[in-house]
């Protein structure tokens, strides 16, 4: 799949410090189907989502019973945000935040 600019500048942040984190991680549903997560974070057990405008629509309906799933099924916190949060100036100091209350 290829990258967001909102992917790839969490990314860079993630790599600066020193943080190791894998794109696309593939977490396998019963039904033998993937689901895939932008980013996961195995040393602080979470994944996180950047999401588009079209997930406006299927938000309630799709994402939060899916990150729901896939933190029953992993362990794993899944953290959700929008493009605009990691595309805007600042986001290394948001990320820290985050990180810290972890």
């Amino acid at each position: 799949m290829q990258t967001t600019s909102a992917e790839a500048a969490v990314c860079a942040v993630l790599r600066n410090l020193g943080i190791q984190y894998e794109r696309e991680h593939i977490v396998m549903r019963p039904n033998g189907r993937p689901l895939f997560v932008d980013v996961w974070v195995p040393s602080l057990r979470i994944g996180m989502e950047l999401d588009g405008s079209h997930h406006r629509d299927c938000l309630d309906v799709y994402d939060i019973p899916r990150d729901q799933w896939i933190e029953k099924e992993t362990g794993f916190k899944i953290l959700r945000q929008w493009n605009k949060w990691a595309t805007d100036p600042g986001l290394e100091y948001r990320l820290k935040s985050v990180l810290k209350l972890l």
